[in-house]
């Protein structure tokens, strides 16, 4: 008895393989859904082979290529102290900041941190073209004149002072940028703030005058020469152009000097150097001739010796051809001898 016999008490006849009302197993191939056109059965399309990759067809979306393009944000300010004029125009052009954006802690703008770190002339022009102000000022209210004086830029000054800075704006402690300049002594940078309109009067906050902070004579000079009362002088007017005129003066002539001792200096070294090199060209041949001279000398040697050995072996001979001379000599006596004694032993033996 089998296991279903012992389940069902009404055991199927042996020879019937399936239940009478069993439903016969659908037809794979038939409720199969036809393959699309085009597409081989096992789902890969005709006319590729096995292991090959499908074209892409039309329906097939194109990758997104990727972006080379930095996004990131630029510092103005950090722009600004490098001098980088393409970082400034991409901040100001493409990213829309302010180009008088105030720096949060110390309210520099991007002009004058360009100017307080000595970013140069182009950096400069391209925030002014850029509509920077040249009047803008920091929290302690310094300007990018007086950072531009502080550190005796007469370039970067004059750009400023040509497109409007003030020059008696009033900065840090009260100090203008003829403080600035004087307690560098920049006598130059003095004289054209001067002549720019700036008050040598001018008291900071601790009541000092520009002439007190400077330490150059000449420009102490500069400053006590615009020290003037508005009654003898009105502005200053005369007395600046005067001291302006006395610096330029004083540098001209200082540069006249200095041109004509750099000419002695050079006229010196060019003829320090030709005598170096006519020394040197003279050492030069003597060494040469010494040199042939001890060939000469050499070759000199070398004839005596030769000559000397020649006039040996001249001796040697001469020795030789008189030993045997005398031999010659001795033997022609020797035989003459014989004969006179044999003619004396035998008279008649010669009739």
């Amino acid at each position: 008895m089998t296991t279903a016999d012992a389940v069902d008490p009404n055991p199927a006849d042996e020879t019937q393989d399936k239940p009478v009302d069993a439903e016969p197993a659908p037809d794979a191939e038939a409720d199969a859904e036809p393959a699309p056109e085009g597409v081989a059965e096992g789902g890969e399309p005709e006319g590729v082979a096995e292991g090959e990759e499908p074209e892409a067809t039309q329906g097939d979306a194109p990758e997104p290529e990727s972006e080379l393009v930095d996004a990131t944000p630029v510092d103005i300010f950090d722009a600004a102290a490098r001098g980088d004029v393409a970082a400034i125009d991409r901040a100001i052009l493409s990213e829309g900041v302010d180009v008088d954006l105030p720096h949060p802690e110390s309210g520099a703008t991007p002009l004058i941190v360009a100017a307080a770190e000595r970013a140069g002339v182009d950096a400069i022009m391209n925030l002014l073209d850029r509509g920077a102000d040249p009047n803008a000022k920091k929290t302690n209210g310094d300007t990018a004149l007086h950072w531009a004086c502080y550190h005796g830029d007469g370039d970067v000054a004059s750009v400023l002072l040509n497109a409007g800075a003030g020059v008696n704006t009033k900065g840090d402690l009260r100090n203008s940028p003829l403080h600035m300049a004087a307690t560098g002594s920049h006598e130059r940078l003095c004289a054209e703030l001067l002549a720019r309109g700036a008050n040598a009067d001018a008291k900071n906050e601790f009541q000092v005058i520009p002439s007190s902070t400077a330490r150059g004579e000449e420009c102490v000079a500069t400053l006590k020469t615009c020290e003037a009362s508005e009654e003898d002088d009105p502005g200053c007017e005369t007395s600046r152009k005067s001291a302006a005129r006395a610096v330029l003066r004083r540098r001209l002539a200082a540069e006249r000097h200095e041109l004509k001792t750099s000419s002695a200096r050079a006229a010196r070294e060019e003829r320090a150097a030709w005598e170096a090199a006519k020394e040197l060209d003279v050492t030069k041949r003597k060494k040469r001739f010494d040199e042939e001279e001890e060939l000469r000398v050499a070759e000199i040697g070398r004839l005596r010796k030769e000559l000397a050995e020649v006039t040996r072996e001249l001796s040697d001979m001469k020795v030789a051809w008189d030993e045997r001379d005398k031999r010659d000599e001795e033997e022609r006596l020797a035989r003459e001898a014989a004969a006179a004694a044999a003619a004396a032993k035998d008279p008649k033996g010669g009739k």
